[in-house]
């Protein structure tokens, strides 16, 4: 399911307009990008939590010139998803 789709099937669920929705997605996207860009953490009881954890350096290779490379620590986005998620996923 792309974005349009799920802007379509919450549009249906909700009895939002699709312009309406889009822009809730909208703006749900920009605050959870903003929110772990300053070191916050998102918890969404029953759906997961959205955090960033810090990656070590480390030693890896580029496949084309199998060429040894050193790569930098990096912060990363991090979903973990909730219970109610999990069970209803399995």
């Amino acid at each position: 399911m792309n974005k349009s789709d799920f802007i379509k099937k919450l549009s249906r669920k909700s009895n939002l307009t699709q312009k309406e929705c889009k822009l809730f997605l909208d703006v749900m996207i920009t605050v959870v990008g903003q929110s772990l860009q300053n070191g916050e953490s998102i918890s969404l009881m029953g759906f997961g939590k959205f955090e960033t954890r810090n990656r070590k350096p480390r030693k890896s290779y580029n496949p084309q010139t199998k060429q040894r490379v050193l790569l930098p620590a990096s912060r990363v986005p991090v979903f973990r998803a909730g219970k109610t998620l999990k069970d209803a996923v399995v």
